[in-house]
């Protein structure tokens, strides 16, 4: 009788479901919801002995949602049963557990959930390294490289625009980096040079500083060796590495040549792919040169990881075949499988 009474208590003190603030994606904490209907909770039924369950198992983690109250949720996990047993991270369900359970029942779910968390930590793990190595390969770009808000002929801010002006004056050959086309490079560049603002001026792949720096540091710049010429297979090496998703377009993602790269880049906005982009009208040589070593003959032309996928018609497949965001990314090459 003393543990039944500690159970019921336990049960009781699982916080009620409010909101489902869980859904927008930004709870990082595993959440165990029993999702519930208030008669059987009330006569003690599968719902009170799930939920006292729960919150012994997994205390401070528990918590009760009544089915009635949040029908819509229910119908998001498929809970069509009472009472139901949900591992939740975010909007993700990392196990479910159906009707009535036994502690074991219980256990296996919270271990699934676990299981979860450690590959997601591996996987969090992994893909920090290798964004590192990715902005240790932009800074090392070319000998001078400004990280700057547009591009030297259409800047974005005035800081970034008075620095081009000075490099340009002083005739120091730099190549430049638009940081509002790729989210993750402004906010990752800022931790990795411990910089917060930009423009970000390097030099050898070592940071400068801003333009407050530039003034007193110009002289360094304009005494580096003229840069050697680079290969047209040394500039596809470096042009398909630079980011995960690389397309090859006529024009800008913001002012495309033609309709075509217009459609693709459009598509890799419509499912949340980040990607850079080169021009290829700027650069006859590496265009032809493309058109060989990919086997294919008309552009947009689209790498993943370094790797050639194909053009506007084969991702306007993979769009039309994926369920959501996520399967096209792991479609494309831009996510792991499952």
């Amino acid at each position: 009788p003393k543990r039944r009474s500690m159970a019921a208590t336990a049960g009781e003190e699982a916080p009620e479901v409010r909101a489902p603030w869980w859904l927008d994606g930004s709870e990082e904490k595993v959440r165990c919801v029993v999702c519930y209907a208030k008669w059987d909770l009330e006569r003690s039924g599968p719902s009170r002995q799930l939920l006292q369950l729960v919150s012994a198992l997994a205390p401070g983690r528990a918590m009760r949602m009544d089915c009635e109250e949040f029908e819509s949720i229910c119908e998001v996990y498929g809970v069509t049963v009472v009472p139901t047993l949900l591992v939740v991270r975010g909007a993700r369900c990392l196990a479910k557990r159906e009707g009535a359970a036994k502690a074991a029942d219980v256990r296996a779910a919270l271990a699934r959930a676990d299981e979860d968390d450690d590959v997601a930590d591996e996987k969090a793990r992994v893909e920090a390294q290798l964004f590192e190595q990715r902005l240790k390969q932009l800074v090392a770009t070319a000998p001078v490289m400004v990280f700057m808000k547009g591009t030297p002929d259409k800047p974005r801010c005035g800081f970034s625009r008075k620095v081009c002006e000075i490099l340009r004056r002083e005739s120091v050959e730099f190549s430049s980096f638009d940081i509002l086309r790729d989210r993750g490079v402004r906010e990752g560049l800022k931790k990795f040079a411990d910089w917060p603002t930009y423009p970000q001026i390097y030099k050898d792949a070592h940071l400068i500083g801003g333009l407050d720096i530039l003034e007193d540091s110009i002289d360094d710049l304009k005494a580096l060796p003229p840069p050697a010429p680079e290969s047209v297979d040394d500039k596809l090496q470096r042009v398909t590495t630079a980011a995960p998703v690389v397309v090859f377009i006529k024009g800008t993602p913001d002012a495309p040549r033609c309709g075509f790269s217009k459609q693709l880049c459009d598509l890799l906005a419509l499912r949340h792919v980040p990607f850079s982009s080169f021009d290829v009208l700027r650069d006859p040589d590496l265009r032809h040169h493309l058109k060989t070593f990919s086997n294919w003959p008309t552009f947009p032309q689209v790498y993943v990881h370094h790797t050639f996928v194909g053009g506007l018609d084969i991702l306007a497949q993979l769009h039309q075949d994926a369920d959501d965001d996520l399967d096209f990314k792991r479609q494309l090459g831009f996510e792991p499988p499952p």
